[in-house]
């Protein structure tokens, strides 16, 4: 049974808009949503885990829209990527909540959005372990 909770009393970063809004079209005469992605880099679409750590946002089911075109220099906080690290061999997909710049280059941390059980990921991150960006959720 669901419980409500408590509305939690701060901001929270939201993920930047990879894609312009002028390359979402809807042809209501079709029934058809198009959506023009970018042309470098892949698309990957793949389902979610159930780990509940995202929970709130987008949970097991739903399908996540992932490129890995992007510009490092471009990730900010509140963006969703998925990172490979020792941590996490198989990947995982969590919010950017900091950046910081230490002697090697740029450090991410990353946390899940369920702040119900959710802490900051124990490993920070390198640049060069961020390969996909989230560019939307298909519910």
């Amino acid at each position: 049974m669901f419980k409500p909770q408590k509305p939690i009393d701060y901001e929270r970063p939201s993920p930047q808009d990879w894609l312009p809004a002028s390359a979402i079209k809807w042809d209501r005469s079709k029934g058809r949503l198009t959506v023009d992605l970018p042309k470098n880099g892949e698309i990957w679409i793949t389902d979610v885990q159930d780990t509940n750590s995202m929970d709130g946002f987008f949970d097991i089911g739903h399908s996540v829209v992932l490129w890995n075109g992007f510009k490092s220099d471009r990730l900010a906080i509140g963006d969703i990527a998925v990172y490979y690290n020792s941590q996490y061999p198989m990947g995982c997909i969590h919010q950017i909540i900091d950046i910081k710049t230490v002697d090697y280059g740029l450090e991410f941390t990353f946390q899940g959005m369920n702040p119900l059980i959710t802490i900051p990921d124990p490993v920070p991150v390198r640049v060069g372990e961020i390969r996909w960006v989230m560019l939307g959720v298909i519910y």
